[in-house]
């Protein structure tokens, strides 16, 4: 789990030179938002498209994630931090979605019917153990070759809550 956006930002670079690997940012990104919104903001924004995003002197590198995006990510997670738990491999709703020791671990799928190569966009899905299905998201390769996340509303959706006994 990354302390900093510094500490992030070089998981980024080394993950997210795959469409899998940007959306295993995302959702670490969300997992460190539900620890601490400032960091967590600016982790989002490191790994959100251009297109996300608006210039800014207090945001992270120069940006900030548009208001209605931020407030999206504010409203979902508000109440709900194991909504971003769930998306690390071996939680689930009946252990609280709690973090297992060790390296974290994400089961990111690609669309079978739109492969990505050489393409600069790819739609990709990842595990959720508090859904029924798979959630997409829409990744984007930067001009470094960083898969930033394009569109990621769907990975927002609730989940089944924790256990009654986990609460």
């Amino acid at each position: 789990m990354p302390e900093t956006v510094e500490d992030f930002v070089r998981i980024r670079d080394s993950l997210a030179r795959t469409a899998g690997g940007g959306a295993a940012c995302m959702a670490l990104a969300l997992l460190v938002y539900a620890r601490d919104r400032d960091t967590g903001e600016k982790c989002i924004t490191a790994i959100a498209d251009a297109g996300r995003l608006d210039p800014s002197d207090d945001g992270y590198a120069g940006w900030k994630l548009r208001n209605r995006d931020l407030r999206l990510i504010e409203d979902q997670l508000e109440g709900r931090p194991w909504l971003a738990a769930s998306y690390v491999k071996g939680t689930s709703p009946d252990t609280g979605y709690e973090l297992g020791g060790g390296p974290l671990a994400f089961d990111v799928r690609l669309d079978p019917v739109t492969p990505y190569e050489p393409r600069d966009r790819a739609k990709v899905f990842i595990v959720s153990s508090g859904a029924d299905s798979p959630r997409p998201l829409t990744v984007a390769r930067d001009a470094e070759g960083i898969w930033k996340v394009a569109e990621w509303s769907s990975i927002l959706v609730g989940v089944r809550p924790p256990a009654e006994s986990c609460r």
